[in-house]
């Protein structure tokens, strides 16, 4: 939900962040809550930043930049992009799961 510029209500969580609200107990979900339906501006605040730095674009127009690049992908083919390297390791692992 921050991404949706929400406040976010946790309980018990291992690594609690400043664009959370965290609760050790069940008796303070309630008050939590009441918090963050009232958008502190701390909170609001940290969640601006934390959708900065997770997701920069938020202007609406991320999909449109993902068919502009498609586009421009088949418009220049795949020739100019490098192979991927051989990965032994992996290819071995596939084989041992597949039983060859």
């Amino acid at each position: 939900f921050t991404l949706l510029q929400k406040p976010v209500v946790t309980y018990r969580t291992k690594i609690p962040k400043p664009y959370m609200i965290n609760v050790t107990s069940v008796d303070e979900v309630g008050a939590a809550i009441e918090t963050a339906l009232s958008h502190p501006p701390e909170i609001m605040q940290a969640i601006e930043e934390h959708t900065r730095q997770t997701h920069p674009y938020n202007d609406g127009l991320s999909s449109e930049r993902v068919l502009d690049a498609t586009d421009a992908l088949v418009k220049k083919g795949l020739a100019h992009l490098k192979p991927k390297p051989r990965n032994l390791i992996r290819h071995m692992k596939m084989r041992k799961l597949l039983n060859y």
